[in-house]
């Protein structure tokens, strides 16, 4: 299931993340959304 991103910020902290990373753009952000859950979560 595709998922746009429309802000440009967004967008640009998103593909920063993976060029810093070495991964992929999906694999960053679903990583940084899995940690952010889990933080939000209290785990």
């Amino acid at each position: 299931m595709p998922l746009s991103i429309k802000d440009r910020e967004t967008d640009r902290l998103a593909r920063e993340l993976a060029n810093a990373t070495g991964e992929s753009l999906t694999t960053a952000v679903a990583t940084a959304l899995s940690e952010r859950l889990e933080r939000v979560r209290g785990l």
